[in-house]
C-alpha cells in the first residue's frame, strides 16, 4: 500500500512548483515507509520532479525532514540518524560528438527521403495489416496496451492486450486509433496531478522498454536523413519509425528495462545528451518526451488535423 501511495505521489511531481518543499517533505515519507533508502529516494525524486530541476540541497533536506519524523513516528531511537549521502554530481558539459551528433546523421543520411527508410526496415510487413505488424513488433501478446486519443478515459476497461487490440484492429471496418502509448501497463490504477484515478501514468508503466524521439523544427527531409544515418550506423536501437501525418517522424528507440524509474531517467538522460546537445535549439529533439506514458502516433490512421496517413516507414 505504502509503495503504491510514493508511486503516485512521485508520478504527480513533475511540474509542482507552488508548496514544492512540503510535498517533497510528504513524498519522501511515503519513500522511506515504503522502504527506500535515502540515496535511492533523492535520485528518484531529483529522475522524477522534471522542471524546474529539483536541487541536491532540497531533496536532501526534505529527506532528512523526513527521516525525523518516520523515526519519531516509529518510536526507533537508533534510526534518528540517516546514512550520509553521496554528493549528487552536476551535469558535466556535453562532448564534441554529443554536440554535432544530429547534424552529422543529418549528414551521413543526406539525400533521405522518408520513403526510403522502408528499404532499410529488418521487419517487411506488405502481406500482414499495418496496425498487427507495428503492434507485434514492439509489444509482447500480454502486454496491456493503451490506444485511442490523448482525450480517451484513462480506465481500466480501455486497457487491452496487445492481441486484443491487434484481433479488433484486423476486423473489417475497424476504425484505426490515432494514438498509442508504446509502453505497456500494469493494469493497475495510480493518481494523476489533480488526484484523480487513472491507469495510465508513468506510474502504472509495467515496463519502460521504448523512448519517444521526435524533432518539431527539422524540415521532414532531415528528419529522414538523420534517421537514415542513425540507422545505417547502427548507432541507435530503433524499433520503428511512424510519419505523423504532419510536420514529424516519430522514432521508438529501444531501451534496457529493469523496472525502475531510476534506470528509464538515467537512459533517456543519456539520449537527450546526444539529441539535446547542438547550439542550435533547431537540431533539438523534444524534451518533453522523456515520460514512459508518452502517446505517440499510430500507423495507418489518418490524422484528423491534416487528412494525411499516419504512414509507418520502418520496423526493426
Amino acid at each position: 500500500m505504502q509503495a503504491r501511495r510514493y508511486q503516485e505521489e512521485l508520478n504527480a511531481l513533475s511540474g509542482h512548483t507552488h508548496g514544492r518543499n512540503a510535498r517533497l517533505v510528504r513524498l519522501a515519507l511515503l519513500g522511506l515507509a515504503a522502504g527506500r533508502d535515502p540515496q535511492t529516494l533523492a535520485e528518484e525524486i531529483v529522475a522524477a520532479g522534471g522542471e524546474p530541476r529539483l536541487t541536491d540541497a532540497e531533496v536532501r533536506r526534505a529527506i532528512q525532514t523526513a527521516g525525523r519524523r518516520f523515526s519519531s513516528a516509529s518510536a526507533a531511537p537508533q534510526t534518528n540518524r540517516l546514512p550520509p549521502f553521496r554528493k549528487m554530481q552536476e551535469p558535466r558539459p556535453p562532448t564534441a560528438r554529443e554536440r554535432n551528433f544530429v547534424r552529422e546523421m543529418i549528414s551521413a543520411g543526406k539525400g533521405a527521403k522518408s520513403s526510403d527508410l522502408r528499404g532499410l526496415s529488418p521487419v517487411e510487413w506488405g502481406t500482414v495489416p499495418v496496425a498487427a505488424a507495428f503492434l507485434g513488433a514492439i509489444f509482447q501478446p500480454d502486454d496491456l496496451v493503451f490506444a485511442g486519443t490523448p482525450f480517451r478515459p484513462r480506465t481500466r476497461e480501455n486497457l487491452m492486450t496487445a492481441k486484443e487490440l491487434a484481433d479488433g484492429l484486423s476486423a473489417p471496418g475497424a476504425e484505426l486509433p490515432t494514438h498509442l502509448v508504446p509502453n505497456p501497463f500494469s493494469g493497475e490504477p495510480g493518481r494523476n496531478a489533480e488526484g484523480k484515478v487513472s491507469y495510465c501514468l508513468d506510474a502504472t508503466v509495467a515496463h519502460r522498454r521504448l523512448a519517444l524521439v521526435e524533432f518539431d523544427e527539422l524540415p521532414l527531409e532531415e528528419q529522414a536523413a538523420f534517421w537514415r544515418g542513425v540507422i545505417e550506423g547502427r548507432l541507435l536501437p530503433v524499433r520503428s519509425l511512424v510519419y505523423s501525418g504532419a510536420k514529424s517522424i516519430h522514432g521508438l528507440v529501444e531501451l534496457v528495462d529493469d523496472g525502475t524509474v531510476v534506470k528509464w531517467s538515467g537512459q533517456w538522460r543519456t539520449l537527450e545528451r546526444l539529441l539535446c546537445s547542438d547550439p542550435d535549439s533547431a537540431y533539438h529533439a523534444d524534451r518533453a518526451c522523456k515520460n514512459a506514458a508518452r502517446f505517440t502516433r499510430f500507423p495507418g490512421a489518418i490524422r484528423p488535423e491534416t487528412g494525411r496517413p499516419q504512414a509507418l516507414l520502418y520496423l526493426g
